[in-house]
């Protein structure tokens, strides 16, 4: 802990909307929901546990082997990656592709899963007993237990792209010691210590530097290769453009390697790493007093270590901001909608949650935002409406879509891709950013509404009375409303069609139907509300259960609602996933906690009636208190308080600041205070 609190304090509370989001913090104050996504939600965050035993990478994903032979995922989900084959265990090891995983078992099967458009999955039913695996971009490796290489997916031939040769396995290569795989090359370490290596080679990343031998490992990076000699020392070669393949000064002892896209990352023997080449995404920054290192993985743009205690860490491209596909403590949810890759929600209390990807300051929640009534997100961008009737909005737009109108009055916000949409209390709407369709070109005259959204270049509002207008882009006929279509009570948007939900609970689509995303099933009945994403559409019902459609019977598609969902209280889309929210309906006759039966402004659970200590005399437990971050009892989260939290900073579970209660004191907690941060509600 710095000794200069002051200053500390001071650079914490400046950059107090980096920490708000990117921790999603858990929410003492308990509300009682439930976030879960699926479909490609992406970036998830850092696997629970300290069992790890080595990890490796796929561009932006991690891969980690637990002592118990299970399998952790966490960064991208993309693809499937986070859809772990059912029943894997007694995995030895694992190696990550582009977007692909493999994992060898301790009987020598090998099992494949992630994205399969070139075949890079379809483990070959001949492959017998393996002894390792590799998985490139686009390809697959696998090493036989008589030395012999086989290899699958993109490059069996070469050609147009990405067929470079890279799963052609050379002519009399012959049993080898060991394998690896580059972005789109294979290599093998032959059994005198020399090295072959085949596929792309346009950078060089296939010519092995002459007179290279007593080499004990080889690893290949997106477009570089590298050796780890039986001396400690590393030699690399390959494309240089980001200087991956200068290997610093000092660096030896040398017992571990691994390759990104464009960064390289050493383990020595002492237990530390060395990391080098670009460093965009933070991938280089290896993190303070970090040691006891025993496995080292490098991605696209990120980095992963394994330590000896059987600890992960990742940071770099897509780590920070992850969540898991089930979010709990995040308090009573009431409003949830997604982006490209992470998700906006809406608490009971007015304050907003962030979840996942943060690359363009999508969930950069701005410090003291304050209470919101509405929410939207789209693309790298997300927006919001205060109580008072102003916008808010974060993330970067190309359009001018992340431009934030000064405008008061204020009662709802819808983001489009590229454009948003803005509707009045008074009932009228406007519109900005990219108008390439004249889907920024509000109808003349149009008023009443109370409901509004946005697809790819076209609007959708709805009236009151129940009337859906459309405009802006209308090549799939989604901005030609239904003859007759009347009574509408909610409305949706995807890329390319439209949805309404009626009065009768009936479900109307309209627009694109390539892959049945207009087609509205049978049991869509009793429907509630409706949401769209790029290609697949939702619904809630009344008796909570969620549908989804286009029907897909892979686990990792958007419309393929899980199986164990609980009863929904609220439902939204992001482009390729899916996001329910489960919250118990509380009521006083159940007794249930949360809730003000008694209507006196406080909680029943922190009435003084109810029993507990009440030190300030203020007629609210201090326990309750203490939940909101008011650790000082003073009826106002500020700097005593935050005082407070830096001086108990670190292992610390005895700390009234320890909110989430997992016996540290550290950047979650404090995201949580900064977000309560002024008087005590």
């Amino acid at each position: 802990m710095p000794s200069d609190l002051a200053a500390l304090r001071t650079a914490l509370i400046t950059s107090a909307a980096a920490v708000l989001c990117l921790t999603a913090v858990p929410r003492a104050a308990a509300g009682g929901s439930e976030v879960r996504a699926w479909g490609e939600f992406a970036f998830a965050g850092i696997a629970d546990g300290n069992d790890f035993v080595k990890a490796t990478a796929t561009l932006d994903g991690s891969v980690a082997i637990r002592k118990s032979g299970k399998v952790a995922v966490w960064g991208n989900g993309l693809y499937g990656l986070g859809a772990l084959p059912p029943n894997l265990s007694g995995v030895t090891a694992v190696a990550g592709g582009g977007n692909h995983v493999l994992a060898l078992r301790g009987d020598g099967s090998v099992i494949a899963w992630g994205l399969n458009d070139y075949g890079q999955i379809n483990v070959p039913e001949d492959l017998g007993t393996a002894i390792a695996v590799a998985g490139g971009r686009v390809h697959s490796a696998a090493q036989r237990a008589d030395g012999t290489v086989v290899c699958w997916g993109a490059g069996a031939s070469t050609g147009t792209a990405p067929h470079y040769g890279q799963a052609r396995v050379p002519t009399g290569l012959g049993p080898v010691a060991s394998i690896a795989t580059g972005g789109y090359h294979t290599l093998a370490r032959r059994l005198d210590g020399t090295v072959t290596a085949w596929g792309y080679s346009l950078d060089g990343q296939c010519n092995v530097p002459s007179g290279l031998n007593q080499v004990v490992k080889v690893v290949g990076g997106g477009t570089s290769s590298g050796a780890l000699r039986a001396d400690g020392s590393i030699v690399l070669w390959g494309s240089n453009a980001q200087g991956q393949s200068n290997v610093p000064p000092g660096v030896t002892n040398v017992v571990d390697l691994s390759l990104g896209g464009a960064h390289s990352v050493a383990l020595l023997a002492d237990g530390t790493i060395v990391a080098w080449g670009s460093n965009g995404s933070g991938q280089c920054n290896t993190p303070a007093e970090l040691d006891n290192v025993v496995s080292v993985a490098a991605g696209a743009g990120h980095t992963t270590i394994v330590q000896a205690d059987g600890r992960a860490t990742s940071w770099g491209y897509g780590v920070t901001g992850g969540w898991s596909p089930a979010a709990t403590g995040l308090g009573t949810v009431l409003e949830v909608d997604g982006g490209w890759l992470h998700t906006v929600g809406r608490r009971a209390d007015g304050t907003v949650f962030c979840l996942g990807l943060n690359n363009g300051g999508q969930c950069d929640v701005p410090f003291g935002l304050g209470s919101v009534v509405a929410v939207s997100a789209a693309n790298i961008r997300t927006f919001a409406v205060k109580a008072d009737g102003t916008l808010a909005g974060w993330g970067v737009g190309y359009y001018g879509e992340n431009y934030v109108p000064s405008e008061t009055g204020i009662a709802g916000v819808a983001c489009g891709f590229h454009h948003n949409l803005a509707r009045r209390t008074d009932g009228t709407v406007f519109a900005w950013g990219r108008n390439n369709y004249q889907q920024c070109n509000v109808p003349a005259g149009l008023d009443g509404v109370v409901d509004i959204d946005a697809g790819m270049s076209h609007s959708v509002a709805m009236r009151g009375n129940g009337e859906v207008i459309c405009w802006g882009r209308n090549n799939w006929g989604q901005s030609t409303v239904p003859v007759g279509l009347t009574n509408a009570t909610d409305i949706a948007s995807g890329y390319w069609h439209t949805v309404a939900a009626r009065a009768d609970g009936t479900v109307v689509c309209w627009g694109r139907n390539l892959s049945g995303e207009s087609t509205v099933p049978a049991d869509a009945v009793g429907v509630l509300k409706v949401a769209a994403g790029s290609g697949h559409t939702m619904a809630l019902r009344a008796d909570g259960v969620v549908l989804a459609w286009p029907p897909y019977t892979n686990p990792f598609a958007a419309s393929y609602v899980p199986t164990d969902l609980a009863p929904a209280t609220v439902i939204g889309a992001g482009e390729q996933f899916s996001i329910a929210v489960m919250t118990d309906v509380e009521s006083c006759d159940a007794g249930k906690g949360d809730l003000d039966c008694d209507a006196n402004g406080v909680k029943d659970t922190c009435d003084i009636e109810n029993g507990a200590a009440d030190t300030d005399g203020d007629g609210r437990l201090d326990r309750c208190e203490i939940a909101v971050a008011d650790v000082d009892l003073d009826g106002e989260v500020g700097s005593s308080d935050l005082g407070v939290l830096l001086s108990s900073w670190g292992a610390n579970p005895d700390s009234r600041a320890d909110f989430d209660g997992d016996g540290m004191v550290d950047s979650a907690d404090l995201g949580y205070l900064l977000s309560r941060w002024g008087p005590v509600q």
